[in-house]
């Protein structure tokens, strides 16, 4: 994870500075200060800006069907093959290391024409992007961790994902300016931050080849962390009904249509207690808390560039003490929320929700920088709304059906760019010189429905829950 938010600055800046120059044919002096640009002489810096956003929608564009299928291929594939987790942990260091040799020779030979760019776009997408990898990761997690530390461990490993944006923005930010070791027309170092990326990519390859057992960790969960409840036992996968590991078993389960039927019909297939309608209903939810914070990335870049006139380096800095709050703030209130308070999946996630839903609205109100610095202590607890409502998810179904589970909200998640490039970046591109905090008002929107139906799961959440542990415990003694 910390690859992706490593190329985000820098591959924006080259999209831009490229854009500048090439499309443009403005002088490398105005295409370089075009982002702290206070008073624009030439009166282009919106029509860059906004362009850039329109950029970004066509890469969506791109990007989107390819993960779609890429993740609705690989949940029956987790599902039914044992090292099918390993796999994709390794296929995603792999394309990450090739995408990020792209953007270097993009970036060394700065006369390619910008649309190459995308190519490293489309790259990424072949293992699916973050989300695939966040779905083998949550898949990996609810396999091998007992259910009654579960909650725990997500907000951990959520913790560990959220550490690598902040390390990742604050090299790439304060780098990009810095003057290239590499001969060559570059604008900026954008060489250097991508080379790192390589070699990150070549560090997690290492650990996907040689740390990752799935059949080891689970072993060592049971022994240190035992629990009493016999119901979970009934709730484990067994690691021995995966087909044997030939190469001709594993492509059939990775290409195998049925696979895809079983994941569907998993995912729409009637369960007592209303829990299909609560996983629709949560499923929405992501969709809009997801929406959201996509819809952000999509303009909040230019959007500061053209209200406050920030260089790379400060919205990296801005960026890097947001996620340090997240990440301080999560590992102070999680545990609480858990183990002290012992609170409900969703009653944390709503708070999540809340605290989204202030931010945005503060940042609407004014185009003052203060306003920002204000908001900044909303977006501390963000990332218990995703852990939230994916532990609550993994209590509804069995284990052996997570893999189908994750990777139908994978499916749905990986559409969420492109719906937040067509309803934010047409938005921001119309806005920009008249009213450009209109696109917070709208996240706000977004936000509202997605608090209405998650409110609606989380009053019958406890219910629910009874129901299902009382019919576990009826299995188990039959």
């Amino acid at each position: 994870m910390l690859n992706y938010a490593l190329k985000s600055i820098p591959t924006d800046q080259m999209l831009q500075d490229k854009l500048c120059i090439q499309r443009y044919n403005l002088s490398k002096h105005y295409c370089h200060n075009l982002p702290t640009m206070e008073v624009d002489p030439l009166g282009m810096k919106s029509t860059i800006l906004a362009e850039v956003t329109r950029m970004t929608l066509y890469i969506n564009i791109i990007y989107t069907i390819p993960v779609l299928i890429v993740s609705i291929i690989v949940g029956p594939f987790i599902d039914k093959c044992k090292p099918a987790k390993r796999l994709l942990l390794i296929m995603a260091s792999t394309i990450t290391m090739a995408e990020m040799t792209i953007l270097a020779l993009n970036s060394y030979f700065y006369d390619t024409n910008y649309y190459f760019i995308f190519l490293s776009h489309l790259t990424n997408s072949l293992c699916g992007g973050p989300l695939v990898l966040l779905t083998t990761i949550w898949a990996y997690l609810s396999s091998v961790t007992p259910e009654h530390i579960r909650s725990l461990r997500m907000v951990f490993i959520e913790l560990c994902i959220f550490a690598g944006p902040p390390i990742a923005t604050t090299i790439s930010g304060n780098m990009l300016d810095l003057r290239s070791p590499f001969v060559g027309r570059e604008l900026r170092n954008y060489t250097t931050i991508f080379l790192i990326g390589i070699i990150c990519a070549f560090i997690s390859l290492l650990i996907s080849l040689f740390l990752v057992d799935e059949e080891k960790e689970r072993k060592l969960f049971v022994k240190y962390f035992p629990h009493d409840k016999t119901i979970e036992c009934k709730n484990q996968i067994d690691l021995n009904q995966f087909p044997g590991e030939a190469s001709d078993e594993i492509l059939n389960n990775l290409f195998n249509l049925q696979n895809v039927r079983d994941m569907f019909r998993t995912f729409i297939r009637p369960r007592k207690h209303g829990i299909r309608l609560q996983m629709f209903l949560l499923i929405l939810s992501t969709i809009t808390i997801m929406v959201a914070y996509l819809g952000t990335s999509v303009f909040l870049y230019q959007y500061i560039q053209k209200v406050f006139a920030w260089s790379p380096a400060s919205y990296s800095n801005y960026v890097t003490a947001a996620s340090v709050i997240n990440i301080i703030t999560t590992m102070i209130l999680a545990p609480i929320f858990v183990k002290v308070l012992k609170w409900a999946d969703l009653t944390y996630a709503l708070i999540a929700f809340i605290m989204v839903l202030i931010q945005n609205t503060i940042r609407s109100v004014s185009t003052s920088v203060w306003t920002f610095y204000i908001a900044l202590p909303f977006f501390s607890v963000n990332s218990l709304a995703i852990v939230g409502i994916r532990s609550y998810i993994t209590k509804l179904v069995e284990s052996n059906e997570l893999g189908k589970i994750f990777a139908c909200l994978t499916a749905i998640d990986s559409i969420t760019p492109l719906i937040s490039s067509l309803i934010f970046s047409p938005l921001f591109g119309i806005t920009i010189d008249t009213h450009p905090n209109l696109t917070f008002v709208a996240l706000c929107v977004t936000l509202i429905i997605g608090n209405s139906l998650m409110s609606f799961v989380a009053f019958r959440s406890k219910k629910t829950l009874t129901a299902i542990e009382f019919d576990r415990n009826e299995e188990s003694q039959t």
